[in-house]
């Protein structure tokens, strides 16, 4: 049995802590009111307790059944072991910031036009109350944070829960167990958002439908690039589409002007 690889899950946990403290200024400015008796300190400790205690877990869970499921981060493993970096590395990082500027650009084209007439207004216009910086910030805790938690722990669980019976003649779970459980963890990733758009705007079926339906498309390709090249990929995508989704959705949906007085 192949030791535990400490050096990766104390690197991820340095990067979820960065991707927490990335978070805070877009949170504070997209609930102000819910937030202003709160201070930042208590706000880092409330955000690693809920975000920072699951990825711990999910790390753990994910490094310790990489091996037996195929997935896990090699990129990440090399880089640490002073080893040579996979041969499709170069490529794998220019599909992965690809895939996912091209999976924004797809979830706009479903968003704007085809739902966006029938969604409220501010679910629409919510992302405008940012700053670019803000956006550009928040971006590396979707691609950090929530990678760790849906990719690496929860796609990698699934993963090895269906190899059990579902699994290839060398002991590998097969393709089709890695792409179920990329579909039943894009679900979940979509499930995840729920609560954040609550606090936008009510749940009506057409908001549940919208927000499981665009999350769990970015969702999928994520998983795709997860299962072929490994964490770090599928990070890279999520960080590009958000950047490219939450700077979109700020250019298209701006706020209403405020009245004068």
């Amino acid at each position: 049995m192949n030791p535990f690889p400490w050096n990766q899950w104390i690197v991820l946990m340095a990067a979820s802590f960065i991707g927490i403290l990335a978070s805070l200024p877009y949170t504070r400015a997209q609930n102000r009111e819910r937030l202003a008796q709160i201070s930042t300190g208590q706000l880092v400790v409330i955000l690693v307790l809920q975000y920072g205690v699951l990825a711990a877990l999910a790390s753990a869970l994910g490094l310790w059944l990489a091996a037996s499921t195929g997935l896990g981060a090699p990129m990440l493993a090399a880089l640490l072991s002073g080893t040579a970096l996979p041969s499709d590395s170069g490529t794998a990082a220019a599909m992965a910031a690809g895939a996912g500027a091209a999976s924004a650009l797809l979830i706009v084209v479903i968003d704007v036009p085809l739902l966006g007439r029938f969604l409220p207004g501010e679910l629409q216009q919510h992302v405008s109350a940012t700053t670019l910086g803000q956006r550009l910030l928040v971006s590396l805790f979707g691609g950090i944070v929530e990678e760790i938690l849906v990719r690496l722990g929860l796609m990698t669980g699934l993963t090895a829960l269906l190899g059990l019976f579902w699994s290839t003649p060398g002991g590998l779970p097969a393709a089709g167990a890695i792409w179920a459980a990329n579909g039943l963890a894009a679900l979940a990733f979509g499930l995840g958002h729920l609560p954040a758009t609550a606090t936008v705007t009510r749940l009506t079926p057409l908001v549940i439908l919208r927000t499981l339906l665009l999350n769990a498309l970015g969702g999928v390709v994520f998983g795709w690039l997860y299962g072929r090249y490994g964490l770090l990929a599928a990070m890279l995508a999520h960080f590009a589409a958000d950047v490219v989704l939450l700077n979109l959705s700020a250019l298209l949906h701006p706020a209403p002007p405020t009245p004068a007085t």
